[in-house]
């Protein structure tokens, strides 16, 4: 007998037995005859691919690793969906919190006549080319007296 099998049926077995199934019982779940479900929890038959995912939705387990004589749980479908639940919760409240500190950020700045770097930067530049125009203003062009 290949170990692999031998492996994959003890694991099989062991599900079973965890999840208070008869042989019976999963052979229902599985639509399996007993004597199927014997030879693949002995390890001298390996199941179909149809078989083996029944076997491992029943069992609560990852049809690949219970292929290879391992046991990978895997999360009930409730519990994804209580999962996404709690992760949208969070992030809606996240949002939340963000429009709040904008909020405050905005009227702390105003309330202590903070300006934003971009506007000061700008306010600035604009200032300069006040003081340059004030220092050296713009040669107006003089009209030229019409020669006679």
């Amino acid at each position: 007998m290949p170990v692999r099998l031998m492996k994959m049926g003890e694991c099989i077995q062991r599900l079973r037995e965890e999840k208070g199934y008869s042989i019976e019982e999963l052979a229902g779940l599985t639509l399996s005859s007993l004597e199927e479900l014997r030879k693949i929890e002995n390890g001298t038959q390996q199941p179909d691919k149809m078989t083996l995912t029944l076997l491992s939705n029943a069992l609560n387990v990852y049809p690949d690793s219970l292929q290879n004589g391992e046991i990978h749980y895997r999360d009930s479908q409730s519990n994804l969906i209580n999962l996404m639940k709690e992760t949208l919760e969070y992030l809606q409240g996240t949002e939340k919190d963000n429009k709040e500190i904008a909020e405050h950020i905005e009227k702390l700045q105003k309330e202590y006549d903070i300006e934003m770097k971009e506007e000061k930067q700008e306010k600035e530049k604009t200032e300069q080319v006040e003081k340059e125009e004030q220092i050296f203003p713009k040669k107006v062009p003089e009209e030229s007296a019409p020669k006679l």
